[in-house]
Order: structure tokens, then sequence, then C-alpha cells
């Protein structure tokens, strides 16, 4: 007999690399869950978005534009209608 449960909630994206040069060229690294999309979000706009491999790991660099102030940078997971983000 099928029973309709609800999905397990989607796990949160990780960041395991973040390495920023002067220039703005940035390199991120980490781990989602596979077959989601990752939006890499700095204070509020996405910037890029990814998708992670088969293993959930993923990659880019990224060019930041300058910034005369600290800015937040976080990572959300989209993936069958549901969002998770990180830490």
């Amino acid at each position: 007999e099928a029973t309709n449960a609800a999905p397990a909630p989607l796990a949160a994206p990780t960041l395991s690399l973040f390495l920023a040069e002067a220039d703005g060229l940035t390199q991120v690294a980490g781990r989602a869950v596979p077959g989601a999309t990752v939006e890499v979000i700095l204070d509020g706009a996405v910037i890029a978005t990814l998708e992670p491999g088969l293993d959930g790991s993923f990659a880019a660099f990224i060019e930041l534009p300058p910034m005369s102030a600290p800015a937040a940078l976080w990572l959300r997971a989209r993936k069958d209608g549901q969002t998770a983000l990180s830490g």
C-alpha cells in the first residue's frame, strides 16, 4: 500500500573552502545534496548558482566586486520545492 509521507527535510549546504584574492577572484567549495541547486549569496544577492556533482561536492571560481566594508556570504540549496540555508 502506498503512503504519501512528507519528504525528508533538505540538508543545509556546507562551505568547506572560501579563499578570496585581493583582485576579487574567489574560490568556493563545499557539499550539498546531489541534484540540488546551490546559490552563493552575498549580502542578500545571488552571485552564483552551482550544481553539485553526484557525490554532492561543488567548487567554483567567482568574481566578487570590490568591497569597502565586511559582507555576509551564505549558501542556499533548493531541490523539489524545498530550501535550506547554510548555517
